[in-house]
């Protein structure tokens, strides 16, 4: 598990958890945390996979290992235990081990040093690194940050400025953006023994000599308390073009990989003409191919190229409680924010004017989507119809009957966020259309697809059906971009999925609609196979805002042995239990474990097909029939002689197992499947036949055994 990985790990450097501080797993998760060592490793309660052990471990390299003395006090372990009084102790590190030169001799990083390792983000740190065999080889890694970035404004007055040299004067004060304010020591350039360098969105050729109280700048700075004790470096970051800072779309995101470019900006490319990812920071997201349609994207370009992307990912939704008199605070559901780079909302005849990008007006009371940059600021807004914005799917309908008890009309509906309600239904109280008008013509009807909307007790008050210029059916596939019948699925659109849609509706039975209707995700969605769907396209944004959707499957290359399956109470109705990619993993399904296997034989390694719900829709063994680029071979244990070099030997016959190939062996006790290894293969007592599979890359190298 990753607990284990990482406690392996803590140990490994010299901690004991006697002394950490809490039990097992949250002393080693905390201190893996401080250490760094779960940078860029998505944890979580399944088995840990290859990839993210090799990051782990990656990021312990240069730890420093440490020890306890008789008191239990925690020290780093030095490798010169006794250094000469102007010596820096040199601490043990795994780099250190595998003979990385250690070079002490701090610096500021201006991210055109020979390097084996992106240094953009430290550009402007004062840092001392890991080398390749001596004091002039490439950049292996950092080794110790030694100063820390903070951003905001020099305390000076209007039209007054300063030279870089003349900072550490002891009269200049800075304030952080969190309102903290910094004196600059006299001798804050002692230790670096020069001005501060100096940046220009990441490039020392667009640097500068003095400074001014109105721009923004980032400082790299040694702190002691409030004091400023050693300046080495100060950066401004501007973004130079309208078009640089942006909602992204899908267009602009297909430019990254077909034209190395973002927003109009151009990526560094290597001597492959691939964009060199060494070139610049990426803040926010992981990886390029993590940023989605609708996230706020900033591109900052230094001399010519792409030095800094940040991108912004959260949206808040909520109704607006407070607007500041200043015009530039808006709070939503409790939390206030700002508008991005000083942008201001004028309040205006009870309204409020916006002057950023999204919405041309907006008042306290309505409800609206935020779309925060990367530091958490207001960049977009969209005003949500305070109407029928909703939707959902008619189920059953019952008239408003008048009479004695004045009888209110009733809706069943199955909602986009997974629930059913009935409401009750007064016509006095629904705005717009008449209800039992909208039953005599047909348009609320079981199968309908309407927009509704709720008051502030949660009852409806609007009801209205999809109007028929807004659905479109067709057929066809999904493809891997969410593009559909020619037009792009928004990321963030209402997805239903249905067993049956015909045109403009739903098929729906009120007997068993809870087997019929569910809530899909947008991910699941995207590489489905021969589906059918009812959609709006909105030709304002191009996109499709809701669909539902019959049918369509995907593999996904999933291969799999089956374990079992199970009854549930929930929307689907089994679980189905396998093990894929080695690890025990459970899937939902609509049918039973048994009738998805059939009668195949237990020894059967399975290609798995999910529903547009990521329910598993069918199993279907793997064979060289199914797939001309599968291959399938058997023999026995008995007469398997040997295994070298991934090589399995069986009488004249020779089977090559990929390096990182898939062992399963059949456990006759608990009769499930479980991980093993090559040493199974030979294991007379135990186990009889091997089953190979090469389903990866049709080279009759097995990727999976079977062993039973």
């Amino acid at each position: 598990t990753y607990d284990q990985a990482i406690t392996m790990l803590v140990q490994a450097l010299g901690y004991k958890g006697e002394y950490l501080v809490g039990g097992y797993p949250g002393a080693y998760v905390a201190q893996a945390k401080t250490l760094g060592i779960l940078d860029n490793v998505k944890s979580g309660t399944t088995g840990a996979n290859r990839g993210d052990i090799a990051t782990m471990i990656y990021n312990a390299l240069p730890a420093s290992f440490v020890r306890y003395d008789n008191n239990g006090l925690l020290q780093r372990v030095a490798q010169n235990y006794n250094p000469r009084e102007d010596e820096d102790p040199i601490y043990d590190t795994m780099l250190r081990r595998l003979g990385a030169y250690a070079d002490n001799n701090a610096f500021v990083i201006h991210g055109d040093e020979d390097s084996l390792i992106n240094l953009q983000k430290y550009v402007g740190a004062y840092v001392t690194v890991y080398r390749d065999e001596d004091e002039d080889g490439d950049i292996l890694a950092i080794n110790e940050v030694k100063s820390v970035f903070i951003s905001g404004n020099f305390e000076l007055e209007e039209n007054e400025t300063v030279t870089v040299a003349a900072l550490d004067s002891g009269d200049v004060e800075f304030t952080d953006d969190d309102d903290v304010t910094y004196t600059i020591r006299t001798d804050a350039y002692e230790d670096y023994k020069k001005a501060a360098d100096t940046f220009g969105n990441g490039d020392d050729a667009k640097g500068f000599s003095s400074v001014n109280g109105d721009d923004d700048y980032t400082l790299a700075v040694k702190l002691s308390g409030k004091r400023i004790t050693g300046l080495y470096s100060i950066s401004t970051w501007n973004v130079t073009e309208d078009n640089h800072r942006a909602k992204v779309e899908a267009e602009d995101l297909e430019l990254i990989e077909e034209d190395h470019e973002l927003l109009g900006a151009e990526f560094e490319e290597d001597n492959n003409d691939e964009i060199d990812l060494t070139k610049f920071a990426l803040l926010g997201v992981d990886s390029l191919d993590d940023i989605r349609e609708d996230n706020i994207v900033y591109v900052y370009e230094g001399d010519r190229y792409i030095k800094r992307i940040e991108v912004g990912t959260q949206v808040v939704s909520g109704t607006i409680s407070r607007i500041n008199s200043s015009g530039k605070k808006i709070t939503v559901a409790g939390t206030t924010y700002d508008a991005y780079d000083g942008e201001s909302f004028t309040s205006e005849d009870e309204r409020t004017e916006v002057e950023i990008d999204g919405a041309s007006s907006i008042s306290t009371g309505d409800e609206v989507r935020l779309y925060l940059d990367y530091s958490g600021d207001i960049f977009y807004i969209e005003v949500i119809d305070a109407d029928a914005d909703l939707m959902g799917i008619v189920i059953d309908v019952a008239r408003n009957e008048s009479g004695l008890n004045g009888n209110d009309g009733k809706v069943k509906m199955f909602l986009s966020d997974g629930n059913t309600r009935t409401f009750s239904i007064d016509d006095d109280d629904l705005d717009g259309n008449d209800f039992n008008d909208m039953l005599a013509d047909g348009s609320i009807t079981a199968g309908a697809i309407v927009y509704y909307g709720l008051n502030n007790d949660g009852q409806l008050d609007a009801l209205e059906p999809a109007d028929a210029a807004d659905k479109r059916t067709a057929s066809g596939d999904i493809t891997s971009r969410g593009y559909f019948d020619g037009r792009r699925i928004a990321s963030d659109a209402v997805i239903f999925t249905a067993d049956r849609v015909s045109s403009g509706s739903v098929d729906v039975a009120e007997s068993d609609w809870d087997d019929e209707l569910g809530v899909g995700k947008y991910d699941n969605l995207l590489g489905k196979d021969d589906v059918s769907a009812v959609y709006y396209y909105d030709s304002s944004v191009g996109t499709i805002q809701w669909i539902v959707v019959e049918g369509g499957t995907t593999s996904d290359g999933i291969f799999a042995v089956y374990n079992g399956y199970a009854s549930i109470d929930g929307d689907a109705d089994y679980e189905v239990y396998l093990m894929v990619d080695g690890t025990a993993t459970t899937y939902e399904s609509d049918e039973r474990g048994n009738t998805l296997v059939g009668n195949n034989p237990d020894e059967t390694l399975y290609e798995v097909t999910l529903d547009s719900n990521g329910r598993v829709d069918k199993l279907e063994p793997v064979s060289a029939d199914l797939d001309e680029d599968y291959a399938t071979a058997t023999c026995d244990v008995l007469s398997t002689n040997r295994i070298r070099n991934s090589v399995v030997t069986s009488g004249d016959d020779t089977y090559t197992l990929d390096s990182e190939v898939i062992i399963y062996v059949w456990d006759e006790d608990d009769e499930e499947w479980r991980r093993g290894s090559t040493s199974a293969i030979r294991n007379e007592d135990d186990y009889q036949t091997v089953y190979f599979y090469d389903v990866v890359d049709a080279d009759k190298v097995y990727d999976v055994v079977l062993v039973k």
